[in-house]
């Protein structure tokens, strides 16, 4: 059986490094990115993201342990500021190839989700089988 992708497209000028892991977070219930930048080779890969609450939360940073995802190096962080704005939250993993590697195996993880899988059929959505060069 044939499985399409219908995902909307990226920002113009996103780096492309950051375009399926935004894509895949943005699936989980819940969570929504608001910022990205894979590093350019020279700092680490980060994804910035809110979340509607803290129970949509565990869903998505379960896959960025590396006991789960195989990849080490990655975190997320909180923060606000002095005029106590909303929280965001920061993705951050290694720089350069092996955080793009890393991040589209995390992806994948996230998009085989029995949840985020059930929310893509509720869209309308479906996935492809990842495939390996």
């Amino acid at each position: 059986m044939k499985r399409y992708r219908k995902f909307p497209l990226p920002k113009e000028g996103m780096d492309k490094e950051c375009v399926q892991l935004c894509l895949s977070m943005n699936v989980v219930p819940g969570i929504q990115t608001i910022e990205s930048c894979c590093g350019h080779g020279k700092t680490p890969y980060r994804i910035w993201f809110v979340a509607d609450d803290l129970e949509s939360l565990p869903r998505l940073l379960y896959y960025f342990d590396p006991c789960h995802s195989g990849c080490p190096g990655w975190s997320v962080s909180v923060k606000t500021d002095c005029v106590m704005s909303p929280v965001t939250f920061k993705v951050e993993g290694p720089t350069g190839e092996l955080a793009h590697a890393n991040s589209l195996h995390i992806a994948h993880l996230i998009m085989n989700d029995s949840v985020v899988a059930s929310e893509l059929r509720r869209k309308g959505m479906r996935i492809t089988k990842r495939t390996r060069k």
